[in-house]
């Protein structure tokens, strides 16, 4: 699903790591980037997690919120597959705005992908 080097999040401190010079600051709240702040503590993931919540009924505010329910198949089959479609709108977002100099307009552009 993301991009992965020896299991590691291609997240810009792990791309620096590589010698990939990108900005350390999340593009959608110039915090540093790391994994549980892009996906969890942004407070544009937070906004869409929020908005998960409101429409479906789905509570996420951590990778353990998730990642607890994934061996648990059957019940959390909407629950996972919503989880991870906003995991993935969020990055494809993120390495637009990175890699193909894609402006921040609004939420609706993560929405839209989700």
């Amino acid at each position: 699903m993301w991009l992965l080097a020896n299991n590691k999040l291609m997240t810009k401190d792990n791309l620096i790591k590589r010698n990939i010079f990108k900005p350390v600051q999340c593009q959608f709240c110039d915090e540093h980037e790391s994994i549980p702040q892009l996906f969890f503590e942004c407070i544009v993931a937070k906004n869409i997690w929020d908005y998960v919540e409101n429409f479906s009924n789905i509570k996420v505010q951590s990778f353990q919120d998730m990642a607890c329910k994934w061996p648990c198949r059957g019940n959390f089959d909407t629950f996972n597959c919503i989880s991870a479609r906003v995991c993935w709108g969020i990055w494809l977002t993120r390495n637009d705005m990175i890699f193909h100099g894609q402006i921040w307009r609004s939420i609706k552009i993560v929405l839209r992908r989700i």
